[in-house]
């Protein structure tokens, strides 16, 4: 198992602060029943005995992560707005580990820009990754202390502020890369920016 050697990354100056739980009483949540979902195909069962989480690309240590070996990393739990662009909102509670501490794992390169997320049904995201730093981006195995597959289980990234169409389920693999490649979202002309209240 790949441990941790560092908790902060910098990306073109950023660095990662440290993460709280945010406010909000978890009475005032959504029911778990009624937070809305967007699958771009279909919901993917997968088999959990098998998946793996696999980060490379401009990093000088990739690493490849079983679940188990996900959960026994450090964890941060915290309150969120999932914003839809159609102007709904919804809070829940999200439990997962943070981008920053993957990165720090995989030991992000200075030459990358983005990270493009790959999920179990073809979908991809590409985020730059002084978004995901800044923004303080998590990948998250449990809503509302549940595991849901059509809410992006095991693994769907989490970006507080930016409209969840961006938030990537089912992510298998983060390719870190220099250059300005587009995933499904940005070849529709959605932005990467996406910010909640942008739209």
């Amino acid at each position: 198992m790949v441990r941790e050697t560092g908790s902060n990354v910098n990306v073109s100056g950023a660095s990662a602060s440290p993460l709280l739980i945010a406010g909000g009483r978890r009475d005032e949540l959504t029911p778990l029943g009624e937070v809305g979902t967007l699958s771009f195909w279909e919901v993917v069962k997968l088999d959990m005995q098998s998946f793996t989480l696999t980060i490379e690309g401009e990093a000088d240590r990739p690493v490849v992560l079983r679940y188990d070996e996900l959960l026994e990393l450090p964890a941060v739990e915290r309150t969120v707005p999932m914003n839809c662009v159609g102007g709904s909102r919804e809070d829940a509670v999200v439990k997962g580990v943070t981008v920053a501490h993957l990165f720090a794992l995989a030991r992000v390169r200075d030459t990358a820009r983005l990270a493009v997320f790959s999920c179990a049904d073809g979908h991809e995201e590409s985020i730059p990754l002084i978004e995901l730093i800044q923004q303080e981006a998590l990948l998250v195995y449990s809503v509302n202390g549940v595991h849901v597959d059509k809410l992006g289980y095991p693994l769907r990234l989490c970006i507080p502020g930016k409209y969840a169409c961006h938030w990537a389920k089912g992510v298998e693999r983060i390719e870190l890369v220099a250059d300005q490649r587009k995933g499904c979202s940005e070849s529709q002309r959605r932005s990467h920016r996406a910010n909640a209240g942008d739209i």
